[in-house]
């Protein structure tokens, strides 16, 4: 055996038992590995009753108060309509008697 030969045959025995080595590793770690943390405990159930009951309490209670700030704004809405066409109609009423006016001046 010549010694190029040699020092090709202790390479590969020392890159082999480098990946015998950190396979060996990674297999020990993994089963050294932390166990996961227990799930936390669930709720009695009627606490989750009581937490629903609350919630469609309160679900009831927003959709009273929209209900009734929907009717506010119609209200609203009707007095602003109501006053735009008032306003609407004596401006019509000017416009009017300021072409009398224009047509008298012209006459």
């Amino acid at each position: 055996m010549t010694g190029s030969e040699l020092t090709l045959l202790i390479a590969a025995l020392c890159l082999g038992a480098l990946c015998i080595g950190l396979v060996a590793g990674l297999v020990i770690a993994w089963l050294n590995r932390p166990a996961p943390p227990p799930p936390p405990p669930l709720p009695p159930a009627g606490s989750l009753e009581a937490r629903l009951a609350a919630a469609e309490a309160a679900r009831a209670e927003a959709e009273a108060a929209l209900e009734e700030m929907r009717a506010g704004l119609r209200r609203q809405l009707a007095a602003k309509e109501a006053e735009l066409e008032a306003t609407m109609e004596v401006l019509g009423h000017v416009r009017r008697e300021l072409e009398a006016l224009k047509a008298q001046r012209g006459a």
